[in-house]
């Protein structure tokens, strides 16, 4: 589209980008229990999450960077006869608040 008198301030303002919410984040850890998990497993889980609630869901990237700023771990290991990337949680993370700091 280009810009002519037609467009109003709407059609130019970048809309805003969905955020991984502190409650989701809560919600993952209480449901899933302590252990590792598969990134592509915990995403799916998310988008699931977003999904039921009207939502849309944030990127891979996005996702995996809201996690590694809310302090869990992630390490690589072999899992279903190939590497991946899985991140370890705790419940303690929900009993010390850590989710506060998002």
């Amino acid at each position: 589209m280009r810009y002519d008198e037609r467009m109003t301030d709407a059609d130019t303002k970048p809309r805003p980008l969905p955020e991984v919410e502190e409650r989701d984040l809560l919600t993952l850890a209480v449901d899933l229990g302590d252990g590792y998990f598969p990134s592509s497993d915990l995403y799916a889980w998310y988008v699931a999450l977003v999904g039921q609630t009207g939502r849309n869901p944030v990127s891979k990237k996005a996702f995996g960077t809201a996690l590694r700023a809310a302090g869990w771990a992630s390490s690589v290991r072999y899992i279903g006869g190939k590497n991946a990337r899985c991140w370890l949680i705790t419940k303690s993370w929900v009993r010390r608040g850590e989710a506060a700091r998002l």
